[in-house]
């Protein structure tokens, strides 16, 4: 590596460190495996023109419920009102694209 003037960076890495982050490192990890493998499955059984929206949307609500009820990102009755009705709009548009769905396939049938 320092032939090509690069050093190996363990040396810029508190090793102590790593342990602390050795536990949500993997509990992050499980976490994606599932939600790959549920996107697999949504793809199966509703097709990827309904499951992409649905799977799309989801890391939106996900990080908004992190910076409004950890990082207390929102501040005022008002703004929670408006994201409260942000997250029933996400939900529903999932719930009736996938309820579509389904009416679709039983009509076909």
């Amino acid at each position: 590596l320092q032939k090509f003037g690069l050093t190996p960076t363990e040396r810029y890495f508190d090793k102590v460190e790593h342990a602390k982050l050795l536990l949500p490192a993997f509990a992050a990890g499980a976490i994606g495996s599932i939600a790959s493998a549920a996107w697999f499955f949504a793809n199966q059984n509703l097709g990827l023109v309904v499951s992409f929206p649905i799977v799309a949307a989801d890391p939106g609500v996900v990080s908004s419920l992190w910076g409004a009820l950890v990082f207390k990102e929102i501040h005022g009755l008002k703004n929670f009102i408006i994201l409260g009705c942000a997250f029933v709009a996400v939900i529903l548009a999932a719930v009736f694209s996938s309820l579509g769905k389904i009416g679709v396939r039983s009509e076909e049938r």
